[in-house]
Protein backbone atom coordinates (compact mmCIF):
# COMPACT_ATOMS: atom_id res chain seq x y z
CA UNK A 1 0.00 0.00 0.00
CA UNK A 2 2.95 2.13 0.87
CA UNK A 3 4.17 1.90 -2.81
CA UNK A 4 1.09 2.84 -4.03
CA UNK A 5 0.51 6.01 -2.32
CA UNK A 6 4.16 6.85 -2.73
CA UNK A 7 3.60 6.78 -6.83
CA UNK A 8 -0.20 7.97 -6.24
CA UNK A 9 -1.32 9.72 -3.12
CA UNK A 10 -4.72 9.69 -3.82
CA UNK A 11 -4.42 5.56 -3.78
CA UNK A 12 -4.94 5.79 -0.21
CA UNK A 13 -8.97 5.89 -1.29
CA UNK A 14 -8.40 2.38 -2.37
CA UNK A 15 -7.09 0.98 0.26
CA UNK A 16 -9.16 -1.40 2.80
CA UNK A 17 -11.18 0.58 5.35
CA UNK A 18 -9.58 0.06 8.56
CA UNK A 19 -6.01 1.41 7.18
CA UNK A 20 -7.94 4.68 5.43
CA UNK A 21 -9.20 4.96 9.15
CA UNK A 22 -6.01 4.77 10.76
CA UNK A 23 -4.83 7.92 11.92
CA UNK A 24 -1.21 6.43 12.59
CA UNK A 25 -0.82 4.51 9.13
CA UNK A 26 -1.77 8.14 7.52
CA UNK A 27 0.56 9.97 9.96
CA UNK A 28 2.97 7.48 8.88
CA UNK A 29 2.01 7.86 5.32
CA UNK A 30 2.44 12.44 5.50
CA UNK A 31 5.74 11.89 7.44
CA UNK A 32 7.34 10.37 4.39
CA UNK A 33 5.05 12.50 1.77
CA UNK A 34 3.06 10.09 0.32
CA UNK A 35 -0.77 11.15 1.53
CA UNK A 36 -2.96 13.19 0.82
CA UNK A 37 -5.55 14.92 2.67
CA UNK A 38 -8.19 15.23 -0.70
CA UNK A 39 -8.41 11.26 -0.26
CA UNK A 40 -9.05 10.94 3.23
CA UNK A 41 -12.20 10.14 5.33
CA UNK A 42 -14.09 12.32 7.21
CA UNK A 43 -12.91 10.85 10.28
CA UNK A 44 -9.41 11.54 9.65
CA UNK A 45 -10.08 15.01 7.83
CA UNK A 46 -11.28 16.03 11.34
CA UNK A 47 -8.43 14.72 13.14
CA UNK A 48 -6.08 17.44 14.43
CA UNK A 49 -2.99 15.83 14.75
CA UNK A 50 -3.69 13.82 11.05
CA UNK A 51 -4.05 17.85 10.16
CA UNK A 52 -1.76 19.59 11.12
CA UNK A 53 0.92 17.31 10.22
CA UNK A 54 -0.17 17.07 6.88
CA UNK A 55 -0.56 21.04 6.67
CA UNK A 56 3.03 21.97 8.39
CA UNK A 57 4.09 19.57 4.95
CA UNK A 58 1.39 21.29 2.42
CA UNK A 59 -0.61 24.06 3.42
CA UNK A 60 -2.62 23.92 0.74
CA UNK A 61 -3.72 20.75 2.46
CA UNK A 62 -5.74 23.48 4.91
CA UNK A 63 -8.46 23.04 2.00
CA UNK A 64 -9.38 19.54 2.87
CA UNK A 65 -9.61 19.92 6.65
CA UNK A 66 -12.94 19.64 8.62
CA UNK A 67 -14.71 22.97 9.30
CA UNK A 68 -14.12 23.58 12.83
CA UNK A 69 -10.11 22.75 12.16
CA UNK A 70 -10.17 25.23 9.33
CA UNK A 71 -10.79 27.23 12.80
CA UNK A 72 -8.00 26.37 14.68
CA UNK A 73 -5.50 28.89 14.96
CA UNK A 74 -2.94 26.26 15.54
CA UNK A 75 -3.36 24.09 12.21
CA UNK A 76 -3.98 27.67 10.10
CA UNK A 77 -1.17 29.31 11.45
CA UNK A 78 0.91 25.64 10.05
CA UNK A 79 -0.27 25.83 7.04
CA UNK A 80 0.11 29.68 6.11
CA UNK A 81 3.74 29.44 7.35
CA UNK A 82 4.26 26.83 4.89
CA UNK A 83 1.98 28.31 2.21
CA UNK A 84 0.68 31.61 2.87
CA UNK A 85 -1.88 31.84 0.18
CA UNK A 86 -3.56 29.35 2.05
CA UNK A 87 -5.05 31.54 4.28
CA UNK A 88 -7.90 31.95 1.83
CA UNK A 89 -9.18 29.07 3.24
CA UNK A 90 -8.82 29.08 7.02
CA UNK A 91 -12.33 30.42 8.49
CA UNK A 92 -13.58 34.23 8.50
CA UNK A 93 -12.29 34.66 12.18
CA UNK A 94 -8.60 33.53 11.61
CA UNK A 95 -8.69 35.31 8.05
CA UNK A 96 -9.12 38.48 10.43
CA UNK A 97 -6.63 37.62 12.70
CA UNK A 98 -3.68 39.84 12.63
CA UNK A 99 -1.28 37.19 13.91
CA UNK A 100 -1.88 34.77 11.06
CA UNK A 101 -2.56 37.65 8.42
CA UNK A 102 1.31 38.14 8.97
CA UNK A 103 2.47 35.18 9.53
CA UNK A 104 0.61 34.59 5.64
CA UNK A 105 2.02 37.59 4.11
CA UNK A 106 5.69 36.96 5.46
CA UNK A 107 5.90 33.75 3.50
CA UNK A 108 3.64 35.43 0.51
CA UNK A 109 3.06 38.76 0.63
CA UNK A 110 0.15 38.52 -2.34
CA UNK A 111 -1.83 36.41 0.79
CA UNK A 112 -3.24 40.00 2.36
CA UNK A 113 -5.96 39.42 -0.52
CA UNK A 114 -7.21 36.50 1.30
CA UNK A 115 -7.09 38.86 4.68
CA UNK A 116 -10.27 40.03 5.82
CA UNK A 117 -10.43 43.91 5.14
CA UNK A 118 -11.22 44.85 9.07
CA UNK A 119 -7.19 42.90 9.63
CA UNK A 120 -5.61 44.74 6.90
CA UNK A 121 -4.14 48.04 8.99
CA UNK A 122 -0.82 49.95 8.27
CA UNK A 123 1.64 47.37 10.06
CA UNK A 124 -0.05 44.69 8.06
CA UNK A 125 -0.20 46.53 4.25
CA UNK A 126 3.45 47.88 5.57
CA UNK A 127 4.47 43.92 5.86
CA UNK A 128 3.39 42.64 2.23
CA UNK A 129 4.60 46.20 0.73
CA UNK A 130 7.88 45.41 1.81
CA UNK A 131 8.09 42.44 0.33
CA UNK A 132 6.12 43.47 -2.93
CA UNK A 133 4.73 46.46 -4.25
CA UNK A 134 2.49 45.27 -6.29
CA UNK A 135 0.05 44.46 -3.53
CA UNK A 136 -0.77 47.60 -3.29
CA UNK A 137 -3.73 47.04 -5.17
CA UNK A 138 -5.24 44.63 -2.36
CA UNK A 139 -4.84 48.04 -0.01
CA UNK A 140 -8.00 50.00 0.52
CA UNK A 141 -8.41 53.67 -0.19
CA UNK A 142 -7.69 54.69 2.99
CA UNK A 143 -4.50 53.11 3.40
CA UNK A 144 -3.82 53.82 -0.28
CA UNK A 145 -3.99 57.60 0.87
CA UNK A 146 -0.81 57.19 3.37
CA UNK A 147 2.54 58.37 2.18
CA UNK A 148 4.80 55.94 3.91
CA UNK A 149 2.92 53.24 2.28
CA UNK A 150 2.85 54.58 -1.18
CA UNK A 151 7.08 55.51 -1.02
CA UNK A 152 7.03 51.32 0.08
CA UNK A 153 4.83 50.47 -2.96
CA UNK A 154 6.32 52.71 -5.29
CA UNK A 155 9.93 51.40 -4.15
CA UNK A 156 9.32 48.27 -5.43
CA UNK A 157 7.28 48.97 -8.08
CA UNK A 158 7.14 52.11 -9.85
CA UNK A 159 4.26 51.31 -11.62
CA UNK A 160 1.96 51.10 -9.09
CA UNK A 161 2.16 54.89 -8.05
CA UNK A 162 -1.21 54.99 -10.80
CA UNK A 163 -3.52 53.05 -8.02
CA UNK A 164 -2.19 56.35 -5.58
CA UNK A 165 -4.20 59.10 -5.13
CA UNK A 166 -3.72 61.84 -7.44
CA UNK A 167 -2.15 64.61 -4.44
CA UNK A 168 0.42 61.94 -4.38
CA UNK A 169 0.82 61.33 -7.77
CA UNK A 170 2.12 64.83 -7.54
CA UNK A 171 3.94 64.58 -4.50
CA UNK A 172 7.85 65.02 -5.55
CA UNK A 173 9.34 62.12 -3.23
CA UNK A 174 6.62 59.67 -4.21
CA UNK A 175 7.46 60.73 -8.28
CA UNK A 176 11.07 60.15 -7.55
CA UNK A 177 10.83 57.23 -5.56
CA UNK A 178 8.79 55.66 -8.55
CA UNK A 179 10.99 57.04 -11.31
CA UNK A 180 14.13 55.06 -9.32
CA UNK A 181 12.00 51.76 -9.21
CA UNK A 182 11.24 52.28 -12.49
CA UNK A 183 15.24 53.13 -13.71
CA UNK A 184 16.37 50.37 -11.42
CA UNK A 185 13.70 47.69 -13.48
CA UNK A 186 14.87 48.85 -17.04
CA UNK A 187 18.48 48.69 -16.04
CA UNK A 188 18.46 45.13 -14.42
CA UNK A 189 16.44 44.11 -17.38
CA UNK A 190 19.17 45.65 -20.07
CA UNK A 191 21.78 43.87 -17.73
CA UNK A 192 20.28 40.98 -18.23
CA UNK A 193 19.32 41.12 -21.97
CA UNK A 194 23.17 41.59 -22.76
CA UNK A 195 24.15 38.47 -20.33
CA UNK A 196 21.53 36.71 -21.81
CA UNK A 197 21.78 37.11 -25.43
CA UNK A 198 25.56 38.30 -25.62
CA UNK A 199 24.96 41.96 -27.10
CA UNK A 200 28.15 43.72 -27.99
CA UNK A 201 27.65 47.10 -27.30
CA UNK A 202 30.68 48.95 -28.32
CA UNK A 203 32.47 51.53 -26.00
CA UNK A 204 31.84 55.45 -27.27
Amino acid sequence: MELACKSQPAAIKFASERLRNDPEFALELIAKGFYALECAPPGLRSDKQVVLAACAIDGTQLEFADDDLRGDKEVVLAAVMHAGKALRYANDKLRADKEVVLAAIKKDPVAIKFALPSSVDKEVAAAALELDGNTFKFVNEELRADKELVLLAVRSSGRVLGLAPECLRNDEDVVAAAGTAAHVCMYTIYIHTIYTYHIYIPYI
